[in-house]
């Protein structure tokens, strides 16, 4: 059997096309963005391809979920931890990031395999869902609280695909370092760390008896006023007086006029004759 040239350039095109396709509905995280390994080709692939490690049905992941509880796998990373690299193709120790201003992580492209993921900063849990395929599989960002990022802290995405109807399992995982965290939340928890703001308010009340008490001591002065006003009137009682002794004056003058008795001016007129 002989095989053209042409037809075997367009068998190799369409394995290449589908291999695309593969990629292309994988993921990495895009902001805030992961850098990776030199001689990485496909950033989105995953890192490790494994069967169902326990027997049963795995088209979803909240079936897996179920299983994995049983085994007792507390959350996704610890399952994955030994699925791969630490942190799948990423550099851990690349230039860290900004933490986005909008709280949101974006992806890629859409996840469009059934599964859970996580995210963490350094050993706290931020985000989970246990099939993000049916949450977020039409959309390429989600909203991530990132107030568990204080300082400088090491993000971690994980995630689950289950291909095939869940015959074959695929890890993946990104690390970016982040800065500029303080704790308070970028934008998620600026809805959480508004509601502590009413804690404010008994500080204003607080603020506002310290004020009234102290308008009420200003009046004290007031009988100050009022003591100083009856001190000034015994003053103007006392120089009532003067004009008594301008009377006296008169009085002594006139007493002087009829100071000749009537035998005196007797004998005033004999002496006369």
């Amino acid at each position: 059997m002989v095989i053209s040239t042409k037809t075997l350039f367009v068998s190799v095109a369409l394995v290449a096309a589908a291999s695309i396709q593969e990629i292309d509905a994988h993921t990495y995280v895009k902001n805030p963005l992961s850098e990776f390994k030199k001689g990485t080709q496909y950033p989105s692939e995953w890192v490790k391809e494994f069967g169902p490690p326990w027997e049963g049905t795995f088209k979803t992941g909240a079936q897996y979920v179920t299983e994995a509880e049983k085994r007792g796998f507390k959350d996704l990373r610890s399952f994955l931890d030994d699925k791969g690299p630490d942190c799948g193709n990423t550099l851990q120790d690349a230039t860290p990031k900004a933490i986005p201003s909008n709280g949101m992580v974006e992806f890629a492209s859409t996840m469009e395999h059934p599964g859970p993921c996580e995210i963490w900063f350094d050993n706290t849990r931020a985000f989970y869902n246990e099939d993000c395929e049916k949450a977020y599989g039409t959309v390429t960002s989600i909203k991530v609280d990132f107030s568990a990022c204080k300082g400088n802290c090491l993000m971690r995405f994980y995630w689950l695909g289950l291909q095939d109807s869940g015959k074959r399992w695929q890890s993946y995982k990104n690390c970016i370092p982040l800065k500029g965290g303080s704790g308070s939340g970028s934008t998620t928890p600026t809805p959480t760390n508004a509601t502590p703001k009413p804690g404010n308010t008994p500080k204003a009340t607080t603020a506002t008896p310290s004020t009234t008490p102290n308008a009420t001591s200003k009046p004290t002065s007031t009988p100050k006023a009022t003591t100083a006003t009856p001190s000034t009137t015994p003053k103007a009682t006392m120089a009532t007086p003067k004009p008594s002794s301008t009377t006296a004056k008169p009085t002594t003058a006139p007493s002087a006029a009829p100071s000749p008795s009537p035998s005196k001016a007797k004998c005033l007129r004999r002496a006369r004759n």
